[in-house]
């Protein structure tokens, strides 16, 4: 058997530990630099018509396009070092924007799961109960589902410019180390596989709010 922790041992002290955003470093082939280990990273062009781009560790190399309902796609994103994301391209990049999130118990953290087509819970390692749940399904063209479940069970949808849907993807049962799900097309389809990204508040580090 073998056993390696995910994680440092120190808890981080100010939002830069785990969140940064950083310019492409040049047009054509670019790496950003976060200065630790990066576990989510996506890009959208200052300029131009350039889709925000996803990419994570978790995943590899396919990305998701959070402006749109497609299912993943193999890419030329790169995690191969630890502490920034590279992106193979070409075409003039310069003006890409990335922000990058590292995975922290209280912070963020990232869930790849497959449907069940009845209500379940996922096990997640935030530690504390989301504040903040973002679900794309990796092989359906559908919506991104966005949810807030300690607030309400209805949900935004991340690709759309509509207002809450009236959908209890997020029923009664989340909790420090599980999310509840409904069936929901969205979010629970049998055979299908997911990504949930959590969010939550840590004093000091990360706020998760509405207005």
């Amino acid at each position: 058997y073998l056993a390696i922790r995910r994680g440092p041992m120190a808890q981080p002290t100010s939002g830069t530990q785990v969140y940064t955003g950083a310019l492409a470093s040049s047009s054509g082939n670019y790496t950003a630099v976060a200065g630790f280990p990066v576990d989510l990273c996506f890009y959208g062009g200052r300029t131009g018509a350039v889709k925000w781009t996803w990419f994570d560790r978790l995943r590899g190399n396919p990305y998701l396009k959070s402006e749109t309902t497609g299912a993943e796609a193999a890419s030329s994103g790169d995690f191969t070092s630890m502490t920034s994301f590279s992106v193979t391209a070409s075409g003039d990049n310069s003006n890409y924007m990335n922000f990058m999130f590292r995975r922290y118990p209280g912070v963020f953290d990232e869930v790849a799961y497959t449907g069940t087509g009845s209500a379940t819970t996922i096990a997640h390692s935030l530690g504390v109960v989301p504040e903040l749940v973002i679900i794309k399904s990796r092989g359906q063209a559908i919506n991104w589902v966005v949810g807030m479940p300690q607030t309400t069970t209805d949900n935004l949808n991340l690709n759309l410019t509509n207002g809450w849907q009236a959908n209890a993807f997020f029923p009664s049962g989340t909790t420090a180390s599980v999310f509840s799900l409904s069936s929901g097309l969205g979010v629970n389809t049998n055979t299908d596989t997911y990504v949930a990204y959590l969010f939550a508040t840590k004093a000091g580090v990360s706020k998760v709010f509405s207005y």
